[in-house]
């Protein structure tokens, strides 16, 4: 019982673990894409801002004042600062014609000589990295109309910081997210898990104290109160069918008595006999008839245990009601003109074939029919008929019998009763119980109407 919470625990902290696991992929890739996005983006600003001021400047060189140019690229370098940015006018043969202070960015233009793109037309764009120096710089020329090239650099640090920011950032803030995430999912989990770890100390308590036990259904959610109330559903059902196995135990305990006794009585009256052979075999006679009846009832006893625990469930071949009628009729008339009452079959219109276990619904039918004949005395009628709907067939027994008591009735399906008025008849008090159990099976039922002028059993079997 200790182990129980650890192990729900450990439920828990694997799928706050797999969540953890989720995120980080989840957010590493989100964390990709946003970065190449938003560095795309910061240079694309860059370059934009790179291409208006060289295209500026070309054109002022263009127009062949010089030293309006020159005093202009030093504004702008003044003002941005000589370290941030750079112009300067190269020949591809000679190098630097014009510029500003390139102290800064040394080993640059010896750079943009060995890249080759001077005589290039049309603008072109590189990043260069500039020796002692953290950031690199992001470069644009364009080739002038006296076939030098304008090289307008700057550097990348602004974009540099922003990245650096966003990483710092969104490090935190994953950190945290993920810490609190992972604490939320093992909460969740644990929460959720309770209902598990419920079911398990019940399922323990079951164990050593037995089936009358139930989990309580909490708050956790649908899915865990389902598990809740199915495993309550299985153990009400084991605990009947457990009652019904120690109920038949107690009856076939019961009820084997009497034949036991009657052939234990038989064997000793005939060995304190004369002990001749007729009587040798009139006791072999008896004691088989009473070994046959005890088989009997022993296997319908296990009929219906089958029955109801579902073991034999009833087949899917399409059975014909009337022609299993027909032959219960035939197979009764003898029997009910040997005690002088009339059996009729009464069905008024073909019936249709209803899926199920053929054997068993004759076996349920005949014992309605035998209890029929069995109980109504001679001068009696005995009437069987079926009828159907869009939904169900209907058979129906109906005997001119003394009917049932009010006392006996609600009992009568139950498994080894017998009314007071049957007491004087031989059986086991098992049919009943074995119509009721195949009707159960074929999703029917069985009911009765009764009074001092007879009894009517109707089985109800779905189409």
């Amino acid at each position: 019982m200790s182990k129980n919470p650890v192990r729900t625990y450990g439920v828990a902290v694997k799928i706050a673990v797999s969540f953890a696991v989720a995120f980080v992929i989840v957010s590493t890739a989100a964390f990709g894409i946003l970065y190449i996005a938003l560095s795309s983006n910061l240079q694309a600003r860059l370059d934009d801002i790179l291409k208006k001021q060289a295209s500026d400047l070309k054109l002022l060189y263009d127009s062949g004042n010089r030293n309006l140019f020159s005093e202009e690229i030093n504004r702008q370098a003044r003002y941005e600062g000589v370290d941030r940015m750079f112009v300067v006018v190269m020949n591809h043969n000679s190098g630097p014609v014009i510029g500003t202070d390139m102290a800064p960015w040394k080993g640059i233009p010896g750079s943009l000589l060995s890249k080759g793109n001077l005589q290039q037309k049309g603008e072109m764009f590189l990043s260069l990295a500039v020796p002692e120096r953290r950031h690199q710089v992001r470069i644009i020329t364009n080739l002038l109309n006296d076939g030098n090239c304008i090289a307008v650099g700057r550097t990348l640090r602004d974009n540099d910081e922003v990245m650096e920011d966003f990483r710092e950032v969104f490090s935190a803030a994953f950190s945290i997210i993920l810490l609190m995430g992972a604490l939320a999912a093992w909460f969740v989990a644990k929460r959720a898990m309770q209902g598990v770890e419920r079911v398990t100390k019940t399922a323990g308590i079951i164990g050593t104290e037995g089936l009358s036990k139930r989990v309580p259904v909490g708050n956790e959610g649908r899915e865990i109160a389902e598990l809740a109330n199915a495993f309550n559903g299985m153990l009400k059902r084991i605990e009947a069918l457990i009652a019904d196995i120690r109920a038949v135990t107690d009856n076939i305990a019961h009820d084997l008595k009497s034949p036991l006794t009657r052939i234990r009585g038989i064997a000793e009256t005939t060995l304190t006999g004369s002990q001749d052979l007729p009587e040798y075999r009139e006791m072999a006679g008896n004691v088989i008839e009473e070994c046959d009846r005890m088989v009997s009832m022993i296997n319908t006893m296990l009929e219906i245990a089958r029955t109801d625990a579902g073991i034999g469930k009833p087949g899917a071949l399409m059975v014909d009601i009337s022609a299993i009628l027909k032959d219960i009729t035939e197979i009764y008339e003898a029997l009910a003109q040997d005690k002088g009452i009339r059996l009729s079959l009464d069905i008024s219109e073909p019936l249709p074939e209803l899926p199920g276990d053929k054997s068993m619904l004759q076996r349920a039918m005949a014992n309605l029919v035998d209890n029929a004949v069995k109980y109504t005395p001679a001068g009696g009628n005995v009437t069987i008929s079926a009828a159907s709907d869009m939904n169900k067939t209907i058979v129906s027994v109906m005997d001119t019998g003394p009917g049932i008591s009010e006392t006996d009735l609600p009992h009568i399906f139950e498994r080894f009763y017998r009314g007071e008025k049957s007491r004087s008849t031989p059986g086991s008090g098992l049919g009943l119980s074995l119509v009721m159990s195949v009707a159960k099976a074929h999703g029917g039922d069985v009911t009765v109407s009764t009074s001092d002028k007879g009894s009517t059993f109707n089985l109800s079997l779905p189409l």
